[in-house]
C-alpha cells in the first residue's frame, strides 16, 4: 500500500481518528446504519453476523490502519489478506465505495464543526488506498 500523498495527510487523519476515540462505538453504529439505509443491497452480507462483534472487528481494523499509515510495508499484506477473506463473505469491488462513503459520512457527523475539506480529502485518500489494496488482494492467488 502506498502511503497517502504526504505525511501531513497521514498526520491529519491519524489525529482526527484519535480525537474521535471516545465516540468510536457511536461512529461505528452510525456507519452501519448509513451503510444499510443507503445501500440495502449489502445488508444480506451481514445476515448471519453478530453486529457487536462486527463493529469490534472494524474498530480493530481501523486502529491497525491508523497505527500503520506511515508503515505501508506492514499494512499492505494485512489489507491484501483482508481483501481475500472478504471475497468469501460475498464482498464485491463496488462495495468498497459504499463503505467509504458511509464511513466518511459517519465521521463527518461525529465531527460536527471540526469537519473541514482537508479532513474530507484526507479520509477519502486513505480509504481509497485501503480499498485499492484490499481489492488487489482479491486478484492474487489465495
Amino acid at each position: 500500500m502506498n502511503q497517502p500523498k504526504d505525511d501531513n495527510t497521514s498526520d491529519l487523519v491519524q489525529s482526527h481518528f484519535a480525537s474521535l476515540a471516545h465516540k468510536a462505538d457511536e461512529v461505528l453504529v452510525r456507519f452501519y446504519d448509513l451503510l444499510f439505509t443507503n445501500h440495502p443491497e449489502v445488508k444480506p452480507l451481514f445476515a448471519n453476523t453478530d453486529m457487536d462483534q462486527q463493529r469490534g472487528h472494524l474498530k480493530a481494523a481501523l486502529i491497525l490502519a491508523m497505527d500503520n499509515l506511515k508503515n505501508p510495508d506492514a499494512l499492505e499484506p494485512v489489507l491484501r489478506d483482508m481483501g481475500r477473506r472478504h471475497v468469501d463473505y460475498g464482498v464485491q469491488p463496488e462495495h468498497y465505495a459504499m463503505v467509504g462513503e458511509s464511513l466518511i459520512t459517519a465521521l463527518r457527523e461525529a465531527s460536527g464543526n471540526d469537519w473541514n475539506p482537508e479532513l474530507e480529502q484526507g479520509w477519502s485518500a486513505v480509504l481509497q488506498q485501503v480499498a485499492t489494496t484490499m481489492i488487489a488482494g482479491t486478484e492474487q492467488e489465495g
